[in-house]
């Protein structure tokens, strides 16, 4: 750069020489030069920029140099613009209005002097690479997994077995029809893939309505003809109430089980009239002794018939004040009240039940007690096994003054001989029967 010389006076300059610009070189280098945005109007320039322009003017233009393919293929692109040095332009006289200033284009430093390059092949164009495919949009989050509630674990269906029916025979009072009704839902709950069919028979006991049970005996009077539909194969299953079955079977026979026994209390059925009775109707010898000992002045009389039956002579006829029924049987039968009557049970110290009784007996063949003997009721049956042990070391029936009922914890026991005894038993002892019987009475001296 020269220095500025105040003393003499800026030349003045035209505006075409304000600026120059060379000519640019034959094959300009690779990228091209675009002009120059337009500065600010202005009339003069500094000299030292016009010195320098001027000696860059003498310069020889640089040589292009030797372009290799992948120069040329970037020729053909659109390179950045050059940013072109800043121009000196000196100030318009005040009388003119400012003429646009040339831009200056930007002068590189000259480069050395090399060997002609090769003639510029220009690179093949290269092909339009095919538009990317649009990215696939992101999945959406999948929602947390519903964990379905636990589904109740259903049994599978039993084994459908070729349907047989069984024949269930029983008498043909209202109360024994009752008592095999129950006998008929508990198979249909627990063996549903049997059918059957009930047929009713009428026993001695049934016919003989005016025989005294006291001096005939009951043994076997309500089950003789029953027991005889087994042996023969007219019937599969007989329907017993257990206080009436005989301890001793005819061969071929056994005991299946028991329904789930009912309350096995004994209920004394006064009018409403009477305060305290003087007759009582009945004709079982163990309700007659134990109830002497609570109603001393009062007399007994024999009374039959089914249970309708006996509640009408005590409320219409006035045969007695007084007769003694099963509670079970009342409630199987849906009697919890009667006209001119009322009902009180009887505690078990005070009336010990018959033995079985409140328990409905299911008796068949062998083969088929064994099969049926799983459906029914096992706390029952443990019970009354025990009781008609101690029937059969005493050898009675119905006309013995004799009732022993076990409760699941102890053995109620009335003789005539003892009157009413207690002994507790153990479930564990139950499962003995024999024993426990053999025992008690041993101790009570009653083994006849």
């Amino acid at each position: 750069m020269v220095a500025k010389r105040r003393s003499q006076p800026a030349r003045k300059t035209s505006p075409k020489s304000a600026a120059t610009t060379r000519r640019p070189a034959k094959k300009a280098a690779a990228r091209p030069v675009k002009k120059a945005a337009p500065r600010p109007k202005s009339s003069k320039v500094k000299p030292a920029a016009a010195k320098v322009a001027a000696k860059a003017k003498k310069q020889p233009a640089p040589a292009p140099k030797k372009m290799q393919p992948a120069a040329a293929a970037k020729k053909a692109a659109p390179s950045k613009p050059v940013q072109a040095a800043p121009a000196v332009v000196a100030p318009a006289p005040a009388a003119r209005p400012a003429a646009p200033a040339a831009a200056v284009v930007p002068v590189p430093k000259p480069a050395p002097v090399s060997k002609p390059s090769a003639p510029v092949v220009p690179a093949p164009k290269a092909p339009t690479p095919a538009p990317a495919p649009a990215p696939a949009p992101a999945p959406a989050a999948a929602p947390l997994p519903v964990v379905p509630a636990p589904k109740p674990v259903v049994a599978p269906p039993p084994v459908r077995r070729p349907l047989v029916t069984l024949t269930l025979v029983t008498r043909k009072s209202p109360l024994a029809v009752a008592q095999t009704d129950l006998v008929l839902a508990r198979f249909a709950e627990r063996i549903p893939s049997y059918a059957f069919r009930v047929f009713k028979l009428v026993t001695t006991g049934d016919r003989q309505a005016e025989w005294s049970l006291e001096q005939q005996g009951g043994k076997g009077l309500f089950t003789g003809e029953l027991e005889q539909a087994l042996t023969d194969h007219r019937a599969d299953v007989a329907v017993h109430s257990a206080k009436d079955l005989p301890t001793e079977m005819p061969a071929g026979l056994a005991l299946a089980g028991f329904l789930q026994r009912e309350d096995p209390r004994d209920v004394l059925v006064v009018r409403e009239d009477v305060q305290r009775p003087t007759t009582i109707a009945t004709g079982s010898p163990r309700r007659r002794l134990q109830l002497e000992r609570q109603f001393q002045k009062a007399s007994f009389c024999e009374i039959r018939g089914n249970v309708d039956t006996r509640l009408r002579k005590i409320a219409e006829e006035r045969v007695a004040d007084a007769t003694v029924l099963a509670a079970a049987g009342l409630k199987r039968l849906g009697i919890t009240e009667w006209p001119g009557l009322r009902f009180q049970p009887l505690p078990l110290a005070v009336s010990v039940p018959a033995v079985g009784q409140a328990a409905v007996a299911i008796q068949a063949r062998t083969e088929t007690a064994n099969f049926l003997r799983p459906h029914l009721d096992e706390p029952t049956r443990v019970a009354v096994e025990l009781e008609r042990a101690f029937l059969r070391l005493m050898g009675g029936g119905c006309h013995t003054a004799f009732a022993v009922h076990y409760d699941g914890t102890g053995v109620h026991l009335f003789h005539e001989n003892c009157g009413y005894q207690r002994f507790t038993i153990a479930l564990t002892e139950a499962l003995e029967p024999a024993r426990v019987a053999e025992r008690i009475l041993t101790q009570l001296k009653l083994r006849p």
